[in-house]
């Protein structure tokens, strides 16, 4: 319990102070640190280097502990269901006793990472707002933002909490005529130190279509919606549909000659939906001409 470590604390404290015995204890942890994703299994290894050993044990909450030989002791979790680990392995020596602890970080990834941002004129201040939502633990996050593929601004986070909680970290610039059209993106990253997990960041955003606004030819049974220069993107990924004269149409069908005209795209996830419009010229590719 968190008492009989409180109290084994104190001990060894007391018998280091009367300076009888030297205070560096012989318990040797595998591994010493240890960083986990919450509801992984944890397994530790206490031994000791010291002879005269008269009991080796683990104090810790939960989980089962396993005598494995005289001088070592196991501590073994199926699953980690607490974010504040505490546990301790201790030894009795012939005339005192000393301790050590393990550092267990318990990680969670972010639920969702997104950006928000809204319409600035050049020359204004510009805010964009990145949200990271239910990450553990939040002095590990490290926010990157992107303008393009430049990185421009890191944040880190100072709370020491270790149950997941939610950060917003801000980008402020003065808009130029230069950053219409370019993509601002920002990446969350958990640093866990060499013992932890490469950890891949999920970045989620509004959809947008890009690349295919503009005046379009092509010629009768060979253009199609699908072939023209469009590009989707957006996490969750988003769904499209054209439209033509209002009506939604499929965007592989050939188009006719009749069927020249402005056709809309809109594409749609669960954070919005965007659309774009394209006016496309379908020519005739063997026409019959008759002469009179």
């Amino acid at each position: 319990t968190q008492y009989e470590m409180s109290m084994y604390s104190q001990q060894l404290s007391a018998q280091c102070n009367k300076g009888i015995h030297h205070c560096a204890c012989p318990v040797i942890l595998t591994p010493a640190e240890v960083v986990v994703r919450f509801g992984d299994p944890l397994s530790i290894n206490c031994s000791t280097s010291a002879a005269n050993v008269k009991e080796i044990d683990f104090i810790v909450s939960f989980g089962k502990k396993q005598v494995e030989q005289p001088l070592s002791v196991s501590w073994a979790v199926e699953e980690v269901k607490e974010w504040d680990v505490n546990a301790e392995c201790f030894v009795t020596l012939e005339q005192n006793q000393c301790s050590e602890m393990p550092n267990v970080i318990v990680y969670k990834t972010p639920d969702s990472v997104s950006v928000s941002a809204g319409v600035t004129q050049e020359g204004a201040e510009m805010v964009l707002s990145c949200d990271v939502t239910n990450v553990a633990p939040l002095q590990a996050l490290r926010v990157k933002w992107y303008r393009g593929n430049d990185m421009v601004h890191t944040q880190m986070f100072n709370d020491t909490s270790r149950t997941p909680a939610s950060a917003v970290s801000t980008l402020r610039n003065t808009a130029v005529r230069e950053d219409n059209g370019v993509e601002f993106r920002c990446a969350a990253e958990l640093h866990l130190g060499p013992n932890g997990p490469e950890l891949v960041p999920t970045v989620t955003s509004s959809p947008r279509i890009q690349g295919c606004s503009g005046h379009f030819r092509g010629v009768e049974g060979d253009i199609t919606i699908d072939r023209l220069p469009c590009h989707v993107d957006g996490n969750p990924p988003p769904t499209v549909q054209w439209y033509h004269g209002g009506t939604a149409i499929s965007a592989s069908v050939p188009l006719t000659r009749t069927g020249s005209g402005e056709y809309t795209a809109e594409v749609v996830n669960s954070l919005g939906k965007s659309s774009t419009s394209v006016y496309i010229t379908v020519e005739c590719g063997f026409c019959l001409i008759t002469i009179k």
